[in-house]
């Protein structure tokens, strides 16, 4: 009966999710948490659909709005960064650096004078002459 019901789809090349019968589907949907840029989708490939929900729940509560915010400030650096002049190796130990800093902890605390301080200090020392090259 489903089956018969789901022949106009692919007669009409539409792609087609049956959420309790993944032999019908052509893609799976995950479970999707997004955080303004941040986007973490979990699929557990159709076997437990409940099991990447509840993963996602549990991101969910370690995943705060001040991701969202730390990306935010991150995209108006991310240029200026880039062309500091600097190796790529360089620019990724900044990014490194600005992701176990203090920021996402000062946005959590609500201060986000300090975590674009801190954001500020990274890229003014990315912006200083380099020593010790030889």
């Amino acid at each position: 009966m489903i089956r018969r019901r789901t022949r106009p789809a692919r007669a009409a090349r539409v792609p087609l999710n049956v959420v309790d019968r993944p032999e019908l589907c052509d893609w799976i949907h995950g479970a999707v948490l997004r955080r303004g840029r941040l986007v973490v989708a979990i699929s557990t490939s159709g076997a437990a659909p409940a099991l990447a929900v509840r993963l996602r729940d549990q991101l969910a509560e370690e995943l705060g709005a001040e991701y969202a915010t730390f990306l935010e400030i991150a995209a108006e650096h991310r240029a200026p960064i880039a062309a500091s002049g600097r190796s790529f190796a360089d620019r990724r130990r900044v990014w490194y650096r600005l992701a176990d800093s203090g920021v996402l902890a000062a946005l959590r605390d609500g201060d986000e004078a300090r975590a674009r301080a801190i954001f500020a200090a990274e890229l003014a020392a990315l912006e200083a002459p380099a020593t010790g090259t030889a």
